[in-house]
Formats: structure tokens, sequence, C-alpha cells
């Protein structure tokens, strides 16, 4: 008889649902408006570029949106290659392709985090743009990234979908604030996210801010006065950045909350042949709870017996996917071995004790 889950994956309702204040302020957003490009987007985007650190923050639809845009505000020659994460479900290979770049792929280290040998290694004169992705909440230390780009004119887009509040590892600078573009997903499962769909762009570059907002936006340059031919509608709904600016306060405290719980599950797992990724210090967010092991289908089935929804981020290389296989020039050894090793576990802040303990539980009984 198969197992009734008694812990949920994600459950991103908790988050919202006994917020009176946001409720009420939601209710009255209905009554009143106005509905796009209001006072809340504006305030958003100011405080959230003051949070990471950069001078412009353009609020947009989605986190796939922020990677398009970001891409195309780069104006790059057709066919370029840009060098991005292969173990990064899929998200910036899409962008690339519909900008007409070519994705060429790079590992990772044993912690998921990009390895910089490996992207100097694909560097070719072809090379004109890198996209960073911090995976799982981890900003790792990107200093030889940003001299080496910097130094050969590629272009650095950090992806920040699950790393908002991060720090890059021993630094004080916030992730996202140092690249050349940052971009963001706002999506309702991340550290931070609104009730649907939502994204940003950030930089402090003030051409390529100027381009992003007018291409968020038709490419106009004006109302009904379109001077770039490539935009389109990309905007954020006002209630979203509703919803996110009533949050921002809360973002530290919330990624306090997670970094707590991923400290109880990992101390459930010590002594065993088992590695819970990320570290207990500020370059980790724990946007995620990955657990990685040689015997990970053991591992599954005993989450799964006890009730635990599990998931996997990411199980195929974007190379792999048959969308982007005509790119694949190479196999990556870590990034192979790293999507056939991992299950993600309950990982949100608003776990109940009670479930926290069910999920250290399993992972007691876990013998590898």
């Amino acid at each position: 008889m198969r197992e009734k889950t008694k812990v949920k994956f994600n459950d991103p309702t908790r988050k919202f649902k006994n917020d009176e204040t946001l409720i009420k302020r939601i209710a009255n957003f209905v009554e009143t408006g106005p509905y796009i490009n209001g006072l809340a987007t504006q305030r958003f985007e100011s405080k959230f570029a003051d949070y990471i650190g950069t001078k412009y923050c353009i609020a947009v639809g989605s986190g796939t949106a922020a990677l398009d845009l970001a891409i195309n505000s780069l104006e790059l020659p057709k066919d370029s290659e840009i060098l991005l994460n292969a173990h990064a479900g899929g998200y910036g290979s899409i962008a690339a392709v519909k900008n007409g770049m070519r994705p060429k792929y790079f590992d990772i280290k044993i912690d998921a985090t990009p390895c910089f040998e490996s992207f100097k290694k694909f560097v070719s004169k072809r090379t004109r743009a890198l996209i960073l992705t911090n995976l799982y909440g981890q900003c790792d230390d990107y200093r030889k990234f940003f001299s080496y780009c910097r130094e050969n004119k590629i272009f650095i887009i950090e992806d920040c979908a699950q790393s908002v509040g991060a720090y890059y590892s021993n630094s004080i600078k916030r992730a996202g604030s140092q690249s050349d573009i940052s971009t963001f997903s706002f999506y309702p499962t991340k550290n931070f996210s609104t009730v649907g769909d939502a994204g940003a762009v950030l930089t402090s570059n003030t051409k390529l801010g100027d381009r992003i907002r007018s291409l968020r936006q038709y490419g106009w340059s004006e109302r009904y006065l379109a001077t770039i031919s490539e935009g389109s509608n990309y905007r954020m709904d006002e209630i979203h950045a509703l919803v996110l600016g009533h949050q921002m306060l809360k973002i530290d405290s919330l990624n306090a909350k997670r970094l707590k719980i991923w400290g109880t599950y990992n101390r459930a797992i010590s002594g065993k042949s088992l590695q819970l990724l990320g570290k207990a210090d500020k370059s980790f967010v724990a946007h995620m709870a990955v657990l990685k092991s040689s015997k990970i289908n053991l591992v599954k089935k005993v989450l799964k017996n006890n009730g635990i929804e599990t998931n996997i981020h990411y199980p195929h290389p974007d190379y792999n996917q048959p969308a982007f296989s005509k790119f694949k020039d190479y196999e990556l050894i870590k990034t192979e071995q790293h999507c056939r090793s991992i299950v993600s576990i309950p990982m949100f802040p608003e776990l109940l004790k009670s479930e926290i303990n069910l999920v250290t539980k399993a992972l007691g009984e876990i013998y590898v």
C-alpha cells in the first residue's frame, strides 16, 4: 500500500493566507487600481535595487522573461556563444536560443556551484557572455569569474532566481550586485515570492538599464513611440509588486528560518554517507534542501515510505534535453553524476515543527 503524503514538498499558500494586512491591501487594490505600472511597482523597484545593491531594478513578468531581456539588452552578434551551467533547469538555454545565441555548457563543482576551471576551458573567440546560476540558494566566491570576464570583455549575467538575500562567499556584497546584469524570479515557491509569475532584472549600467526598461514595454521610449523593434510586453502586474513590496522586510528573517531547518536536517544525517548541499554561512539562503548520495534510490525509497514528498532539481543536464541536444558537443562528468545522485526534500519557512520532525525522523532511518 502506498504511503500517504505527510509532508508536502512545498506549500506557497501558507505564506499568504493568514496575512490579514496583505489580504486587505489586495482587496483595496482590486477596488482602486491602477493595475499596471503604478506606485507599487515603482516603490518595489526602488526598494529591491537598494536591497541588492544596484542602481536599477526593472520589474518583469517572470524569471525567464528576465533572462530573455538580459541577453537581448547586450546586443550581441547572432550565434555568439553564451557559456552557462548545464545543470540549471534549461531556463538560461531557452533565453539564449530565443535570442539567436548558441548555448555552450561548462561543468559544476561537487557542491553544484559553477566551476571556474571548466568555464575557462570552454571559452572561445565566439564567447560573448556568461550566465552564472546560483543554484539551491548558494552564491560562491566569483572573483575569478569577474576578473577573467572583465579582462576578456565577456558580459556576466547572474541568475539569482534561487539566491535572494545571499552574499558572495567571502564578501559583504549581495548576490546579483557585482555582475553586469542579474536576474530574479519571484515564482511562488522561491525564497522571495509572489502569488504568481513575476521577476526582475537588475543592473548598475545606465545604458543596459534604459534598454531593458524600453524592451519591457513594446520598445517604447515614450508612450506609443517604439524606438526598439524587439520590444514586447514583459511587465510585472501591479498586484505582484504590491505583494513583493509588502514582504521586503521579511526576506532576511525568512531566510534565517530556512537555514535553521537546513541545520536541523544536516544534524540528522551526521555520520552518514549523505551530503546536504549548502553551508551554514551568509553565502547560502537554503532555498532548497538537496540531498546527495551514491545510493540515492535507497534514500528516495525511505523518504517515500515515510510520506515525505520529494522532487529533483534537476534530473537532466540541459544538453540532454531534446530542445538543446543539437548543442551537445561533449559530456560533463560532474554534472552527469550530480543529476543521478540528488533528491530535494521539503524546505520552506512555514513548515510546522511536527513536519520537520517527520522529515528528520525519515532521515534518521536512512542507512548509507
